[in-house]
This record gives structure tokens, C-alpha cells and sequence, in this order.
């Protein structure tokens, strides 16, 4: 991913403050000041797929209806453990049971009780991915969402990020200074923002029963996830 660039030169006195809620800091400039916004990514391959998925059952009773469903459930949550997914990063995200309604003639009519347990996961082990789906709708599951790919190593990413931001704005800051006929320059103020991007990669939400027809394992591409800081940084131009 290309960098990012802002820049805006001054030659008035500057005095960097440090922001509302923090200790102020005054740093008085005598020379001018150049103000950079640079913004640099790094891209690494995703090492988690998040998704979730579920079961709706509908029975005549509510009794029965939760009763299908939780054996449906178990089912799924023991596949999910089968292909290396820890109990850990596995959680209920939603149970509801409902009154379910046919309409017939205009007129509403009472058809059953409907149950839907959803549960999300994390699996870390990527090249099980593509058996995911196919896994799950054997076992009777009705909804999957995702995959949704994220790089465990956050930290790491942004750190790397960050020291290309770094380099970027000395670089450009000590070309201006030499264009401006200054020597070198000295860091006044610095503000960071950082994100994670997706470069795309699937996220779809898929009809279980047609993907268990489907006779084969479901493609799946993981792409790459970009981890992009934003610095914007004031120098000082000095002899």
C-alpha cells in the first residue's frame, strides 16, 4: 500500500502543547516548523477466520423445539472442537425461542414454537478453513456468517507500521529542510492513529442446505489483512 503524505511548512514562532486532560508541555520553536501527516501500512497474511453460525428448529411445542435444537447444537459445537477449535473460542451470541405464525387467507395462524441458538468461533488452524463450512452443515446447521480473517499479532503489526511512518516523515521532513536550506530538524508534536483493513476477503452469509448439496469443500480465499498507522508530526528546521 502506497504512503500517505501531508505537509504544510511555517515560519512563525511555534510553542507544541500537549493535549486537553494531559500534563502541558511547552516546546518553543524559533526556526520554522513543518507539519507532516504520513500514513503507512503493512499487510500480513490473516492467522484468524471469526464466524458464526446456528441452528432454527420449529416444533410443535416448546419443550420439543428446544429439544431438536440443542441436540443439533451439540452436534455442531462437537464438530467445531473436532477440526481444533478450543472451548475458549467458542460462545453462545444469541438463543431465542418464539412463537412461529403461518398466514393463510390474510388471517394469522399458530404453526409451532421456533428456537434459533447461534454460536461464534475463532479458528486459528487456517488450512482446515475450506472444511469449516461443509463440516458444520452435515451436522444440521442452518446459518454461518463470516469468515471475518483478522492477524492475531496486532502489536507486532503496528509497530512495524509505525516505523515506516517514522522513516517516511524524517525523510520527507529533512527534504524540505534542505530545499528550505536548513541542516536538520527536530521533532516537536506527534499524534498517531491507527486501523486494521481488510484487502478483501470473502464475508457472505451462506444457506446451509445448499452448501451441504454442494458435494465438494466450499473455495475460500483469505487475502490479506493491512494494519495502517497514521502519524502527524511537527518539526522544527534547524542550521
Amino acid at each position: 500500500m502506497k504512503a500517505v503524505y501531508g505537509l504544510a511548512i511555517l515560519a512563525l514562532p511555534f510553542a507544541a502543547m500537549a493535549p486537553v486532560g494531559a500534563s502541558e508541555v511547552n516546546i518553543v520553536s524559533t526556526g520554522p516548523v513543518i507539519d507532516l501527516n504520513v500514513t503507512e501500512s503493512v499487510q500480513n497474511i490473516p492467522n484468524v477466520a471469526s464466524f458464526s453460525t446456528g441452528v432454527a428448529t420449529t416444533a410443535a411445542t416448546a419443550r420439543e423445539a428446544i429439544r431438536i435444537n440443542s441436540g443439533k447444537m451439540s452436534a455442531i459445537i462437537a464438530r467445531l472442537k473436532s477440526l481444533g477449535i478450543k472451548g475458549k473460542d467458542i460462545q453462545t451470541s444469541n438463543l431465542s425461542l418464539n412463537k412461529d405464525y403461518d398466514f393463510v387467507n390474510s388471517k394469522r395462524r399458530f404453526k409451532g414454537y421456533r428456537v434459533f441458538n447461534n454460536v461464534s468461533g475463532k479458528l486459528r488452524d487456517m488450512d482446515k478453513l475450506p472444511k469449516l463450512l461443509d463440516a458444520i452443515a452435515s451436522d444440521g446447521a442452518t446459518d454461518f456468517n463470516g469468515p471475518h480473517f483478522s492477524y492475531e499479532d496486532e502489536g507486532g503489526a503496528k509497530n512495524a507500521a509505525r516505523d515506516k511512518a517514522w522513516a517516511s516523515a524524517k525523510s520527507l521532513a529533512k527534504y524540505h529542510a534542505a530545499k528550505a536550506g536548513y541542516n536538520n530538524v527536530r521533532v516537536l508534536r506527534v499524534a498517531e492513529q491507527s486501523r486494521n483493513v481488510i484487502i478483501p476477503t470473502p464475508s457472505a452469509r451462506f444457506a446451509m442446505a445448499e452448501a451441504a448439496d454442494a458435494g465438494s469443500s466450499t473455495p475460500i480465499e483469505q487475502g490479506e489483512v493491512a494494519t495502517s498507522v497514521s502519524l502527524t508530526v511537527t518539526f522544527e528546521m534547524v542550521k
